[in-house]
């Protein structure tokens, strides 16, 4: 199936060069009375290469052909982020750390991914749209404060930091967007 800008959001894989892609980031820009085009952000999954591309109207690719297949996360040590299979928990899989570092910050022991394979090989992980993290570390929120814009910063179980709202606190389990590593919503109170 063939692949236009227009298709190509947040997520999408499709072969460049005969290599899997997969678009970071998706932004289209319009000019004046011209043509627009797409700025991307794209990782090549099988390098762990990242940059920024723009494409045309005109581009076509074709849609990577992946399979996915479930997975556990186990550990990530030297490099190598470790995943088992969940039916068959003597099997094991490793892949290169570089390939889903922009994901690890949201892996925790046990959760469920889907691994993606192109061409019998191992390339990265998928994960769920939004993970249930537990806060570890909140800075007190003075109230008034208006220099933060409203939100304060903390650090999550797998020791990301991100912004939430002022009523967060050090036990609440909040909900992340793993896409954009934005905070969702809070899930349960401390």
């Amino acid at each position: 199936m063939a692949i236009t800008i227009s298709d190509m959001k947040v997520g999408t894989l499709f072969v460049l060069d005969s290599d899997p892609w997969e678009v970071l980031e998706s932004n289209r820009v319009m000019i004046g009375r011209g043509q627009g085009h797409l700025e991307t952000k794209i990782r090549n999954l099988r390098t762990g290469n990242v940059l920024r591309r723009n494409f045309q109207k005109s581009d076509k690719f074709d849609e990577a052909e992946v399979e996915l297949e479930n997975a556990e996360f186990v550990y990530e040590n030297r490099g190598k982020v470790v995943f088992r299979d969940p039916e068959d928990k003597g099997k094991r899989q490793e892949i290169d750390h570089q390939a889903i570092e922009e994901k690890l910050p949201y892996l925790t022991e046990g959760m469920q991914v889907k691994l993606i394979r192109f061409d019998g090989d191992v390339l990265g992980a998928k994960l769920p749209p939004k993970v249930d993290l537990t806060v570890t570390q909140a800075d007190p929120w003075v109230k008034g404060d208006t220099s933060s814009g409203g939100t304060k910063k903390v650090t999550v179980e797998t020791g990301y930091e991100l912004q939430v709202p002022p009523f967060i606190n050090r036990g609440d389990v909040i909900r992340i967007n793993t896409e954009t590593g934005a905070y969702a919503e809070r899930v349960e109170k401390a």
